[in-house]
């Protein structure tokens, strides 16, 4: 099938189901959210939480506070609808949260592209002043769910870039203490009472364990392109593998 490049589009476009003509994956996004990645089904079995695969931008993670400095430019995020907060009241995943701002480009029975205009809102330029533009392109193959995403930055200024996903994985059928764990290998930063890396941090070799009722909000960094993290139960496995960037 060719790709056929639609109108731009953003909140008429509420859920877009995607479906290789072979395989037994099949994903759902919502253009009018986010971009947000709502479900993710193989075999008919959901591989997602409630919560699916949000984008986190223009950073990922936790800020330190409302008054930063951004790329060397002071931001005041105080006040903001836009901003979200974690439990300790620190700015936390971006600003683009359920943005109904993207525009759908291309669409195909497997694939979905979109766009957003970062530098036409105003609303968003006063808390990240970078313009850009973001790209998604999401492609659903037999047994996997790829996910490219590119920043072109505007023709003014460098753009800091720290985006980042969120994806809130299940195993269907699986009680969460069951279910295994495989880590790559990786540097684990140190972080400070409010989950602030505080610049320590300490190599941590591969791993892999029943998780039981072990939980996580842990910082990482150093990982090399092809590193995987896995999950698996019950003939299950769900792998999430880093391929570039």
């Amino acid at each position: 099938m060719r790709e056929t490049p639609l109108q731009p589009a953003a909140t008429d476009v509420q859920a877009v189901d995607l479906r290789p003509a072979l395989g037994s994956l099949e994903a759902t996004f919502a253009p009018g959210d986010g971009m947000l990645c709502t479900s993710l089904r193989h075999r008919g079995y959901e591989l997602l939480g409630p919560r699916g695969i949000p984008l986190l931008a223009p950073w990922a993670n936790r800020l330190e506070g409302d008054h930063v400095a951004i790329g060397g430019r002071p931001v005041d995020l105080s006040g903001s609808a836009l901003v979200h907060r974690d439990d300790h009241g620190l700015p936390m995943h971006g600003l683009l949260g359920g943005s109904p701002l993207w525009k759908v480009v291309s669409q195909t029975n497997w694939s979905l592209g979109a766009e957003l205009d970062f530098g036409a809102d105003p609303a968003l330029l006063e808390l990240f002043p970078f313009p850009h533009r973001l790209a998604l392109r999401a492609e659903v193959g037999a047994h996997t769910l790829t996910v490219r995403t590119t920043v072109t930055a505007g023709s003014d200024t460098p753009v800091p870039v720290s985006f980042g996903f969120h994806p809130w994985l299940a195993l269907p059928g699986v009680p969460r203490s069951m279910w295994r764990v495989e880590l790559p290998a990786m540097e684990h930063l140190e972080v400070d009472a409010r989950g602030i890396p505080t610049g320590a941090s300490q190599f941590q070799e591969s791993d892999c364990f029943v998780l039981g009722h072990r939980t996580y909000d842990d910082g990482y960094a150093g990982l090399r392109h092809g590193a995987r993290f896995a999950l698996s139960g019950c003939g299950h496995r769900i792998v999430v593998r880093f391929d570039s960037g």
